[in-house]
């Protein structure tokens, strides 16, 4: 997903304190940043991946764990964050993004992500895939359950309906145990005009059944990933 601004500092909420239970291996990234690595991930993936997240902004030299591990289940990236992000929709999108960036410093994607607490408990767990893209622009990410077949799905019916113009557009699609939900990115203020929300009501009608049928929550994003508004399409 190519978004036109930095993300917000929200990303950067990473836990700089102690990790415990965390041995093994490491490189530090300055003075105080760290990624810890094991299985068959290498000292130079480590090296690579904490570069990759310096130029990215999460490393920032203030004691940020990051985990490397790599075997039989792929990829994974373990992020030591601060108590109940994992529950922050944004703070996700936004990890999933960052995940997006530094990938090919491991391999490239798909990786899977955890978000886990000091003690290394897993809070939070999704497989971040490569965009899907339509024409040579738009792009749908897929999180959660969703599919691949899912997002290809919901882009033929975003052509269809005339959203997906190869402009550059940007949607997220997930599905989960809170239903379907679809966001997209849109300028500054597009949220604050009442009939851009209803003529996304009808639009997300109209292509609901591409992606399972109604109910869905529709979210509007600023190109920081943030949610602006939020409502349900049923």
């Amino acid at each position: 997903m190519k978004t036109r601004k930095r993300l917000s500092l929200l990303l950067f909420a990473f836990a700089a304190v102690l990790v415990s239970g965390c041995t093994g291996p490491r490189v530090l990234i300055g003075t105080k940043d760290e990624v810890r690595y094991k299985g068959t991930a290498t000292e130079q993936e480590a090296k690579a991946l904490g570069e990759a997240l310096k130029a990215a902004g999460v490393f920032t030299d203030r004691g940020v764990t990051v985990v490397l591990s790599k075997g039989s289940d792929g990829t994974i990236i373990s992020y030591v964050v601060k108590e109940a992000l994992w529950d922050d929709a944004t703070y996700v999108s936004q990890i999933e993004q960052v995940t997006r960036t530094v990938a090919p410093a491991v391999g490239g994607l798909p990786v899977k992500v955890r978000l886990v607490t000091t003690e290394l408990d897993t809070k939070k767990e999704m497989t971040v895939h490569a965009p899907v893209v339509f024409g040579s622009k738009d792009e749908i990410v897929y999180s959660d359950a969703a599919t691949e077949q899912d997002a290809k799905a919901l882009g033929q019916a975003l052509q269809s309906a005339g959203y997906f113009q190869d402009h550059g557009a940007n949607v997220l699609l997930s599905k989960g145990k809170d239903g379907t939900a679809i966001s997209f990115v849109v300028r500054d203020g597009f949220w604050d005009d009442e009939n851009n929300v209803a003529g996304f009501q009808v639009m997300v009608r109209g292509i609901a059944p591409a992606v399972g049928g109604l109910p869905i929550k529709v979210r509007l994003l600023n190109t920081s990933l943030e949610k602006k508004k939020e409502f349900p399409v049923s």
